[in-house]
């Protein structure tokens, strides 16, 4: 389960859209209470035609923001050097000696599937594989369920289109988040390395909240941010190692929500209104977000429903 929960958390590529006639709801929030205001968006990294045009309530957000704001830089020249570095396996190491036999014949295998040349792979570090894996299993999982979605309709890319050209920042910095992947513990590491090759495998074996990505869009669309939470949480409950599973929840989503909202509260406190596109699992659950975060530090937060909703 927490491999594909990556598509929620983790940017992940570019694309375009066909409009339907009604705009999405998405899972929009206004947070006032400092010298300025912001917005925040949640995110699904692999989206679906119908999640677009984007409804009035955001592109209205988005009009009315000086500065687009987005997770990280992951396509700058400098951000990209970073990647190289950080990617790579200590001097003297290779992927087959930092994960199990097992494992490294499964990740041969599912790269084999993937289109990927093991000799690329066998330099970089297990998270770094699985990184790179992920979007393959994203793909894999969709396909088996017939749906037509994709990372090249994540809602990053329609922010940016319908952002106007608006200036750009991140919330955090590409080292810093590639550091919450590389200090994850070799087993949770080789864990989600195998669970990803798995599901590249066999797609059919996603289970928990990855068994309704297909749902993903349509929960999207409607505004449910219900429906996320309670497939996460369910998955998460269900994962058989709960110690490894709780490292990954704590890493991936707990300490970067504290992390994220401190720099929203220096912003929160300039001149300019942010509108920022956020991995929906940072907003979604309940007393562990980014908008509690928030709320603690004394902002107030509310939720943007469409009038007709």
């Amino acid at each position: 389960m927490i491999a594909l929960a990556l598509a929620l958390l983790l940017p992940l590529g570019a694309g375009g859209c066909t409009p339907q006639k009604e705009g999405s709801a998405g899972i929009l929030y206004r947070v006032t209470g400092g010298k300025s205001e912001l917005y925040l968006l949640g995110s699904i990294h692999v989206g679906s035609e119908d999640m677009y045009p984007m409804g009035q309530s955001i592109l209205d957000a988005l009009a009315a923001s000086d500065v687009l704001v987005f997770e990280c830089d992951t396509r700058s020249a400098q951000a990209q050097a970073v990647y190289q570095e950080m990617m790579r396996c200590p001097e003297g190491e290779t992927l087959a000696s930092l994960v199990s036999a097992d494992t490294y014949a499964l990740t041969v295998q599912a790269a084999q599937k993937a289109g990927y040349r093991m000799d690329s792979l066998d330099a970089l570090k297990p998270w770094a594989v699985m990184s790179m894996l992920n979007t393959e299993a994203v793909a894999a999982t969709l396909e088996a369920r017939g749906t037509k979605a994709s990372a090249s309709l994540g809602v990053e890319e329609q922010v940016k289109k319908a952002g106007g050209g608006k200036a750009e920042r991140w919330l955090e910095d590409t080292r810093d988040e590639l550091e919450v992947l590389d200090s994850l513990s070799p087993a949770l590491q080789e864990s989600l390395l195998r669970s990803t090759c798995r599901v590249i495998l066999e797609p059919d074996s996603a289970t928990g909240m990855d068994a309704a990505i297909d749902q993903w869009p349509e929960w999207w669309r409607a505004g449910d941010a219900e429906a996320f939470a309670g497939a996460y949480l369910d998955g998460l409950a269900a994962e058989p190692d709960q110690e490894l599973a709780w490292e990954y929840h704590t890493a991936l989503v707990t300490e970067r929500n504290a992390r994220m909202a401190r720099r929203l509260a220096d912003w929160l406190e300039g001149e300019e209104t942010c509108f920022v596109t956020l991995g929906l699992l940072h907003l979604a659950l309940e007393g562990d977000s980014v908008l509690s975060c928030l709320e603690e530090m004394g902002y107030a937060v509310e939720r943007i429903v469409p009038e007709n909703d």
